[in-house]
C-alpha cells in the first residue's frame, strides 16, 4: 500500500508487543462473581451471547483493561479485534502493547484494516496453532505524525459510528424473518395454512398424532472416533455446524466442508441417503437439516440423529419443516429436562410427536410453505448483500485512512523519525518494567516455598523431639536458609509460626529479645 511521503512503514515488532493470555483449569470456572475472583475473557465474550466465567485472581493471570486491544489468536476467529471489557483473558487471545505516544485507536482502527487481517489470515499454521510474536516481525504498519493520526481517527470514529447505526438498523431483519418462518410453520402444523385446500378438495380436518419412531425405520446417531479417518479428501463429513437455524437446507459451501475416509463397517453405518433427516442432539439441540438430494458418500458424526422415514408413506419434507417448528423445540427442551447432561438420547428424538394430515395434504402443505419461505430467503439475501456492502465501505474507508487519503499534513506535528524514537524509547521502558516483574515475582515464588520447607522441617523436628523443644541452633542447623546463611529470614518464620499459635519462643534477654529456645505447642498442626 503507497502511504505519503511524511508517513514511514515500519515493523510490528519494532514499536509493538503482544501478551498471549493464561488458561486456569476448567475445573476451577465459576459462572457467577464470587470474592476473590475475576472475570475470564474468551472470544464468545465479545459476541452476542457472552457466557460469563470467573477464576480465582492469582498472579499467574494476564489482565486487560476496557480500552486494551485485544486480537484473537487462532482458530475461526483469528485475527479478529477485540476491546471494551475488562479481566483476565485466556490463551485465545493475546493483548497488544501500545507504548506512548501513538493513537490507541489508530492502531485499533489500523488492525481491523485488510491489510493487517489478510496477513494474519493468511498464515495456514497460525490458524491452527495461534500467531506469535515471530510471525509478526516482517509485518509492516504505516505511521503517520502524531497530530495526524488524531485527525485520522476523529474521522474513522465518525464514519464507522454511522456502519453502527446502519448494522444496528439492519440486525431487526434477522429476527423478523425467523418470526415470520415460524408464524408460516405454526400455520402449516395447524391446518390454517390448507384450509382452503381441504374445504376444495372436500377433506375433513381429520389429523392423526404419532410418535417419531413410528413413522421412520431408522433412528440412530453418528459413529465416535472420526478424527483417525479425517482426509484432505474422500466422503462428505456432516457436522453440527453444517446445519442451519431456521432452515432445513444443509450447508455444503466449499469453505464449510470436512472429509474422511471411513474404513470400518461402524462407521459406514450411518452412510447418508437422500431426505434423510438430521437432528442435532447434542450443544445446540434440535437443528434440523434434509438430505434433499444425492450428495454423494456422506457420513455424520455422534452429535448428531439420523432420521429415516419409512419411503412412500409420508412426505419427508414436511416432517423435516415440522420437526423445525418451535412446537417441536418446546417438546425438545422438556425431553431433556429429565437428562442431567443437555442433549437428547435417541429415545427422545423417537418420542417426538408429530401431527400427520393425510399425504396428499402433506404434499400441499410443502408446496404452500416453500412458496412463502421462499419470500423470506429472497428478503435474507437482501440483508446479507447489504451487510457486505458495509463490510467492502469499511475495508475501503480503513484502506484511504491508512493510504493518507483522508488526512493532510500538520504544519506543526512533529516528524514520524521523531516520533518513533519516543515509542522506541517509551516501548523499551515498558519491557524493562515487565522483566523486573517477572523478577520479582520468580522470587517471591521462590522464597515462599523456601519457607515452606523451613516451616515444615522446624516442625517435623519439633514432633519428634522428646520434649517438643529445642534451641534457636538446632532450629538453624534444621533450617534451609542455613545454606544461603539467610539468618533474617529464619528468624521470620520462627515469628511467624508463633503468630500461627504453633509454638512458643524464649527469650535469653526481654529487652534484645534474642531467642534462645522453640517449644512446639501442643496439638498444633
Amino acid at each position: 500500500m503507497k502511504i505519503p511521503k511524511h508517513w514511514q512503514y515500519i515493523s510490528f515488532t519494532e514499536i509493538l508487543d503482544i501478551i498471549g493470555g493464561s488458561q486456569p483449569a476448567k475445573e476451577e470456572f465459576i459462572a457467577n462473581f464470587q470474592e476473590g475472583y475475576i472475570r475470564l475473557l474468551q472470544i464468545r465474550d465479545f459476541g452476542d451471547k457472552p457466557v460469563p466465567t470467573f477464576v480465582r485472581l492469582t498472579n499467574k493471570l494476564r489482565f486487560c483493561d476496557k480500552d486494551d486491544i485485544l486480537i484473537a489468536r487462532y482458530g475461526v476467529s483469528i485475527g479478529r479485534i477485540l476491546t471494551g471489557m475488562s479481566g483476565t483473558y485466556n490463551v485465545a487471545i493475546v493483548k497488544v502493547i501500545i507504548p506512548k505516544p501513538l493513537n490507541k485507536k489508530f492502531i485499533f482502527y489500523f488492525l481491523k484494516s485488510n491489510d493487517f487481517q489478510q496477513y494474519i489470515t493468511a498464515n495456514e499454521r497460525a490458524a491452527i496453532n495461534g500467531f506469535n510474536k515471530e510471525d509478526l516481525n516482517n509485518f509492516q504498519i504505516p505511521i503517520a505524525p502524531l497530530i495526524e493520526q488524531t485527525e485520522i481517527v476523529s474521522i474513522l470514529d465518525e464514519i464507522f459510528e454511522k456502519f453502527e447505526t446502519a448494522k444496528k438498523s439492519l440486525a431487526k431483519i434477522p429476527r423478523l424473518l425467523a418470526r415470520y418462518r415460524q408464524s408460516v410453520l405454526e400455520k402449516a402444523i395447524s391446518g390454517e395454512l390448507t384450509e382452503d385446500w381441504r374445504e376444495e378438495n372436500n377433506v375433513e380436518f381429520e389429523w392423526e398424532n404419532k410418535k417419531l419412531g413410528a413413522i421412520t425405520s431408522l433412528i440412530t446417531s453418528g459413529s465416535r472416533d472420526w478424527a483417525k479417518f479425517y482426509s484432505n479428501k474422500g466422503a462428505l463429513f456432516i457436522r453440527i455446524g453444517n446445519l442451519q437455524k431456521n432452515s432445513i437446507k444443509i450447508d455444503l459451501s466449499p469453505n464449510n466442508l470436512k472429509f474422511v475416509n471411513p474404513d470400518s463397517e461402524e462407521g459406514k453405518r450411518t452412510l447418508l441417503k437422500q431426505n434423510d433427516i438430521l437432528i442435532s442432539i447434542t450443544g445446540d439441540l434440535g437443528i434440523i437439516g434434509l438430505v434433499q438430494q444425492d450428495i454423494g458418500e456422506a457420513y455424520i458424526n455422534q452429535h448428531i440423529a439420523l432420521v429415516r422415514v419409512k419411503p412412500n408413506d409420508f412426505n419427508t419434507t414436511y416432517i423435516a419443516y415440522y420437526l423445525l417448528t418451535d412446537y417441536v423445540k418446546i417438546q425438545i427442551n422438556s425431553l431433556k429436562s429429565g437428562n442431567v447432561k443437555a442433549g437428547l438420547t435417541l429415545k427422545d428424538v423417537f418420542n417426538i410427536s408429530i401431527n400427520l394430515p393425510s399425504l396428499p395434504e402433506q404434499t400441499e402443505i410443502v408446496n404452500r410453505v416453500e412458496k412463502l419461505l421462499k419470500k423470506a430467503d429472497e428478503a435474507e439475501a437482501k440483508y446479507n448483500q447489504a451487510m457486505q456492502m458495509i463490510d467492502k465501505l469499511q475495508a475501503s474507508v480503513l484502506a484511504k485512512a491508512f493510504s493518507g487519503e483522508l488526512s493532510e499534513p500538520q504544519p506543526n506535528d512533529e516528524s514520524v523519525a521523531v516520533l518513533l524514537e519516543k515509542i522506541k524509547t517509551e516501548k523499551a521502558r515498558l519491557e524493562q518494567e515487565r522483566k523486573e516483574l517477572q523478577k520479582a515475582q520468580t522470587t517471591i515464588k521462590k522464597t515462599m516455598a523456601q519457607q515452606e520447607k523451613v516451616v515444615k522441617s522446624v516442625l517435623d523436628f519439633l514432633r519428634e523431639s522428646p520434649t517438643k523443644s529445642m534451641t534457636v541452633e538446632e532450629a538453624w542447623q534444621v533450617s534451609e536458609y542455613r545454606k544461603n546463611k539467610e539468618v533474617e529470614l529464619f528468624l521470620d518464620v520462627l515469628v511467624l509460626l508463633e503468630k500461627e499459635g504453633k509454638i512458643k519462643r524464649e527469650f535469653a534477654d526481654e529487652a534484645t529479645k534474642i531467642v534462645t529456645k522453640i517449644t512446639l505447642i501442643e496439638n498444633a498442626n
